[in-house]
C-alpha cells in the first residue's frame, strides 16, 4: 500500500484523521477546524474522500479550506437570519459564529450555555445552533 509521507515533516499522513478516516471507512470525512502545522499555519478544514479502483484501496484525495474563507462566505447569511447562530463540526468545535462570544476553533460546551436549538446538516457531521 502506499504509505504517504510529508517531505516537509516527515509525517505519515495515514496517522492524520483527514486521512485515516476515509481509509478505515471508505467514506467521507471532514476533519477540523485544526490548525495546518504543516503547510499554512492557518485554521483549516481538510475534506477527504478514498479513492479506489473496484474494491482496492488506493489512497485519499483531500481538499484544505481555510476557516477564514468559510467565515467570509457564511457568516454573512447567517447574520441575516438575526439572531446569534454557530455552525459547529461533529466534536462541538466552532467553524462559524454570529455571536461574539465565540470564535473559530472554540470548543462548545452545551452544559455552560443556554441552546434553544440545533439543527444537523445533511450529509455533513456539522450543526446549526441557535443560542438563547
Amino acid at each position: 500500500m502506499f504509505a504517504p509521507r510529508s517531505v516537509k515533516s516527515g509525517i505519515d499522513y495515514r496517522e492524520l484523521d483527514w486521512f485515516r478516516i476515509p481509509m478505515l471507512t471508505g467514506r467521507s470525512h471532514v476533519a477540523g477546524p485544526y490548525v495546518d502545522y504543516l503547510c499554512s499555519d492557518e485554521y483549516t478544514l481538510t475534506a477527504a474522500v478514498p479513492v479506489t479502483d473496484a474494491d482496492r484501496f488506493l489512497g485519499v484525495a483531500g481538499l484544505d479550506v481555510m476557516i477564514d474563507t468559510i467565515e467570509r462566505r457564511l457568516t454573512p447569511p447567517l447574520r441575516e437570519l438575526g439572531e446569534p447562530l454557530l455552525l459547529v463540526n461533529g466534536v462541538n468545535r466552532v467553524l462559524v459564529s454570529t455571536d461574539a462570544r465565540y470564535v473559530a476553533g472554540d470548543v462548545l460546551r452545551p452544559e455552560r450555555i443556554d441552546l434553544r436549538d440545533e439543527r444537523a446538516c445533511a450529509g455533513l457531521d456539522f450543526r446549526v445552533v441557535a443560542l438563547a
